[in-house]
C-alpha cells in the first residue's frame, strides 16, 4: 500500500532571506574654485538615488548613491549651493543565495550632514537604511486526499490550511514627467537650489494577471530669490497611475508595491506663460510582490483496519495573509531657540526613519532650513521630532515597515516663541505564519503485528476528551459507523454515554 495518496504540486516563491542593515558613508568634498569661502552652513539635503539590487553567491549585491546639496553663506551673507554625490555599494552576506534567486529592496535615507573643516573643504554625512528579502522558486507539494483506486479500508483525515504563499516578484523601471507652476509672488529670478522626492503608494489593485498602481511623487524644492537674496520651500505632487505584469493568476491576491527613485531631472523654465516654471522627468523603480489568498488541502494522519501503516510525515509552515495597517503620528516640538530668530525663511522635512520592533513603531522626522537671527544675518534651523505607537498584533505576528510618508510642517504662532506641527503616516504589513504536520506518504508496515481481532462492538462508559477520529482510529472502526451507531447525524454527540462504536467489517 505505496503512493496510495494524491499529491498535489504549488509553484510559489519561498522567502529565504530577510534582514535589516544601516550603513554610513562620508566624503571630503573641495569647494569648487568659483565659490567664495564658506562661512557657514545653513542647510544640507539628500536626495537616495537608487542604482541597482542584485542577488549573487551567497550575497545580495545593492548599488546607491545620495546626492548632497549644501546651501551655504559666505563672507558677506551671499548664498552659494554645493553639490556632493556619496556613493553606496554594499555586498550584504546572505548565505544560500543564488543568482537565481529574486532580492526586493527598500532603500530609505535615513540622515544626511554637513559641516566645514576649513573653509574650502566639506565633510559630508549619509546614513542608508536597507530592508532585504530574497525569494526563491520552490515547488511545494502536498497530499491532499487518497487515490481514486486506494484500498477501501484505508482511511484519511483531510484538514485546511489558510495561507497566502508568494506566487510572483518583479521588477519595473519606468519614467514619470510633469511641469509645475510657481506663484508669481515668489518672483520670477530664482535658482533651484535642491529637490527631494518622496514617493507614496496609495493603492495597488490586481486584474488577472496585471497590477495597477496608483502613487504620487511629492518633491520639496528649495529656491533662492535672486534678486532679494531670500530662501524658500515649496512642494510639487505629482500623481501617476503604472501598469505591472506579474505573470501569476488566481481569484484573489494581496499585493504590495515598494517604489524607488533611480534618478530625478528637474529643468527652471522661466518666462513659460507669464511665470517661473519647473518640468521634472522622474526615473522610478517598481517592485512588486504578488501573494496568493487560498485555502489547502492536506493529509493530516490515516490509518487501516486491515494492516499497520507506516507514515512519514513532514513539518510545514505557512504565512497567512499580510494585514496592511496604517499608523498617524501627529507630533508637535517648540522651535529650537538655540538662536533667536526673527523670521524663518523655511523648515522642511529632511529625513523620515520608521521603524518596527516586535509592535512598537517609532518615528524619527529631522527637519532643516534656515531663519534670520536679530542682525539680519541667515543661520540654520534644524531640529528632530520623535514618536512611538503600540501596533495591536498577536504575539508571533512579524510587523514590517512599508513605507513613511511626512506631510509638509506648520508653523504654529510667532517664530520667536512658535512651535512646529507634523503628521506622518506609516503603512505597516503584519503577517502571521501557522505551523501544520502533513502526510507525505505511507506503506504498509511489513514488521508490525497484524492488528489482534477485537470485539465486534465496544461500549465506552467513560468520559474521555476524544474526537471522533481518534476513537475510530484506536477502536478499528470509521466516523460514519460511530455515528450510524449512536443514532445517526441528528442526535450525535460526542458526550453520550454509553457511546457504541462497532468494528469496522
Amino acid at each position: 500500500m505505496r503512493a496510495a495518496l494524491h499529491c498535489c504540486e504549488y509553484d510559489e516563491q519561498k522567502l529565504i532571506f530577510e534582514t535589516e542593515v544601516s550603513r554610513e558613508e562620508t566624503l571630503e568634498l573641495v569647494v569648487p574654485d568659483v565659490c567664495a569661502d564658506i562661512a557657514t552652513v545653513l542647510d544640507a539635503r539628500g536626495q537616495l538615488l537608487f542604482a541597482s539590487k542584485k542577488a549573487v553567491g551567497s550575497a545580495v549585491a545593492v548599488s546607491a548613491s545620495v546626492d548632497v546639496k549644501v546651501v551655504c553663506a559666505d563672507g558677506e551673507g551671499r548664498t552659494e549651493c554645493i553639490s556632493g554625490v556619496i556613493p553606496f555599494d554594499l555586498s550584504i552576506p546572505a548565505e544560500g543565495v543564488t543568482e537565481n534567486d529574486a532580492a526586493v529592496v527598500r532603500c530609505r535615507l535615513a540622515a544626511v550632514e554637513a559641516r566645514t573643516l576649513n573653509p574650502r573643504r566639506l565633510l559630508l554625512r549619509a546614513e542608508l537604511c536597507l530592508a532585504v528579502e530574497v525569494y526563491s522558486p520552490e515547488t511545494r507539494r502536498l497530499c491532499d486526499a487518497p487515490v481514486q483506486d486506494a484500498d477501501p479500508s484505508l482511511h484519511v483525515l483531510q484538514k485546511t490550511c489558510a495561507c497566502a504563499p508568494v506566487r510572483a516578484v518583479r521588477d519595473k523601471s519606468f519614467t514619470v514627467s510633469d511641469e509645475y507652476t510657481l506663484s508669481e509672488e515668489l518672483g520670477m529670478n530664482l535658482k533651484l537650489l535642491s529637490t527631494g522626492t518622496e514617493l507614496c503608494v496609495d493603492d495597488v489593485k490586481g486584474v488577472g494577471s496585471k497590477l495597477i498602481v496608483k502613487a504620487r511623487a511629492e518633491t520639496n524644492a528649495v529656491f533662492l530669490n535672486v534678486d532679494g537674496g531670500a530662501l524658500f520651500s515649496t512642494r510639487f505632487t505629482t500623481a501617476f497611475t503604472q501598469i505591472i505584469e506579474a505573470e501569476a493568476t488566481g481569484e484573489s491576491f494581496a499585493d504590495t508595491v515598494h517604489l524607488q527613485l533611480r534618478d530625478a531631472e528637474f529643468t527652471c523654465l522661466p518666462g513659460r506663460e507669464g511665470a517661473f516654471a519647473v518640468s521634472a522627468q522622474l526615473y522610478l523603480t517598481a517592485q512588486a510582490v504578488r501573494r496568493e489568498n487560498c485555502v489547502r488541502t492536506y493529509v493530516a494522519d490515516a490509518y487501516s483496519n486491515d494492516c499497520a501503516l507506516r507514515l512519514s510525515t513532514e513539518r510545514m509552515r505557512a504565512e497567512i495573509c499580510p494585514e496592511q495597517r496604517e499608523l498617524r503620528f501627529d507630533m508637535q516640538e517648540k522651535l529650537p531657540q538655540k538662536t533667536p530668530l526673527s523670521a524663518l525663511s523655511y523648515l522642511a522635512v529632511s529625513t523620515v526613519a520608521a521603524e518596527a520592533e516586535g509592535g512598537t513603531v517609532t518615528v524619527r522626522v529631522r527637519l532643516s532650513g534656515t531663519g534670520t537671527d536679530a542682525d539680519g544675518q541667515s543661520t540654520p534651523v534644524s531640529m528632530e521630532l520623535y514618536g512611538k505607537q503600540e501596533l495591536a498584533a498577536d504575539a508571533g505576528a512579524h510587523v514590517r515597515v512599508v513605507s513613511a510618508a511626512a506631510e509638509a510642517p506648520a508653523i504654529l504662532g510667532a517664530v520667536g516663541e512658535g512651535s512646529v506641527m507634523l503628521s506622518v503616516v506609516v503603512s505597516c504589513s503584519v503577517t502571521e505564519s501557522v505551523e501544520f504536520t502533513a502526510v507525505t506518504a505511507l506503506a504498509q508496515d511489513e514488521e508490525a503485528e497484524a492488528p489482534a481481532a477485537g470485539p465486534s462492538l465496544v461500549v465506552l462508559c467513560a468520559q474521555h476528551e476524544y474526537d471522533l477520529w481518534t476513537l475510530a482510529k484506536k477502536y478499528g472502526s470509521t466516523g460514519e459507523a460511530i455515528i450510524a451507531a449512536n443514532g445517526g447525524e441528528s442526535g450525535f454527540s460526542l458526550a453520550r454515554r454509553p457511546l457504541l462504536i462497532p468494528r469496522a467489517r
